[in-house]
C-alpha cells in the first residue's frame, strides 16, 4: 500500500469510526406510554416573592404535591389517554403549614387527561362539581405541565439543540400567573440516574408576558432511554412583575424552584 493509499484508508476508517460513535449516541427522544402504565409523581415548588406589598418584604410558599397518571389507552399517533388523581396537597407560607381548600377539593377526584408523546398536555376535562377556586387552581396545575419543554419525538444525537415556546405558570394562593418562555434544549449527554440510562437535557431561555421580557428560565431533564419516562424535571425561574397598588405600581420579584421527581 503507497502512503498516499494509507493515508486515505486512515482517514477514511476514521470517518468510519465517528459516524459509528455518531450513532451510537442517538436516542429516541419521546414518551413510550402504554396502557395499564401507572407513573407516580412528586412535585416540590418553592416560590419566594419579593416586594414592598408583603410584610418583612417577602412571602415564601412551599407546595408538596403527589399525583398518580393512569394510563387507559395510547393511540396509533402516541397520544396517551390517562386517569390523573391527585393524592395529596400540603402549602405552607412562611414556614407555617396552612390549609389550601382549592387544592385540596381534588385530592383523590379522577380527571381524565391527554397527552402526546412529545409530553405536552393536549386536552383535559374538568369535573363540573368543582368550586371557582378549585376550577381556577386545576387550569394552573395542569397547564403547569407545558411549562417543561416537549421532546422532540425522533432519534437524536448528543448535542442535538430544538426551540421551544411554551407557557409558563406560577400557582400562587391568590391565582396563576402566566407568561410563555422562548428556550432553547439541549441533548447533552447520555448519563447513569438512579441506576438507569438517560439522556440529560438543559434547556434556558426568556419569559416574556406579550413582548416584554419579565426574566429567565432554565432546567435540566432525565429522560430514561429505556423505558421513555421522565424520571426528574428540575427548573428554576426568575421574574420581575409591576403590580397595580393604592399608591401605585410597585415591583415584585418572583424566584421559583420547582423538582418533578419519579416515584415508580
Amino acid at each position: 500500500m503507497t502512503a498516499l493509499s494509507l493515508r486515505k484508508f486512515i482517514i477514511v476508517s476514521v470517518l468510519a469510526a465517528w459516524a459509528v460513535s455518531a450513532f451510537a449516541q442517538e436516542a429516541m427522544l419521546a414518551y413510550k406510554y402504554a396502557a395499564g402504565q401507572k407513573l407516580r409523581y412528586k412535585v416540590t415548588s418553592t416560590t419566594l416573592r419579593e416586594g414592598s406589598m408583603f410584610p418583612g418584604g417577602r412571602v415564601e410558599h412551599v407546595i408538596h404535591l403527589y399525583y398518580t397518571f393512569s394510563v387507559t389507552a395510547v393511540d396509533k399517533e402516541g397520544t396517551a389517554t390517562v386517569t390523573f388523581i391527585q393524592d395529596s396537597i400540603s402549602y405552607s407560607e412562611n414556614s407555617q403549614v396552612i390549609p389550601y381548600d382549592a387544592a385540596e377539593q381534588l385530592n383523590t377526584k379522577p380527571i381524565t387527561m391527554w397527552f402526546s408523546n412529545l409530553g405536552m398536555l393536549v386536552d383535559a376535562n374538568f369535573p363540573d362539581d368543582l368550586s371557582k377556586e378549585a376550577a381556577a387552581y386545576l387550569d394552573g396545575l395542569i397547564n403547569d405541565f407545558n411549562s417543561e419543554p416537549p421532546l422532540p419525538g425522533r432519534a437524536r444525537g448528543v448535542g442535538a439543540e430544538w426551540k421551544n415556546d411554551l407557557l409558563v405558570y406560577f400557582i400562587l394562593p391568590e391565582g396563576s400567573v402566566r407568561a410563555s418562555n422562548a428556550a432553547n434544549s439541549q441533548y447533552v449527554r447520555k448519563e447513569q440516574f438512579r441506576g438507569r440510562e438517560c439522556a440529560r437535557i438543559e434547556y434556558a431561555g426568556k419569559l416574556l408576558m406579550g413582548s416584554q421580557r419579565i426574566g429567565l428560565v432554565s432546567g435540566t431533564i432525565h429522560h430514561s432511554l429505556n423505558d421513555g419516562k421522565i424520571l426528574r424535571v428540575s427548573s428554576k425561574t426568575d421574574a420581575t412583575l409591576y403590580v397595580t397598588m393604592s399608591g401605585g405600581r410597585a415591583q415584585m420579584r418572583i424566584s421559583n424552584t420547582q423538582t418533578r421527581e419519579a416515584l415508580n
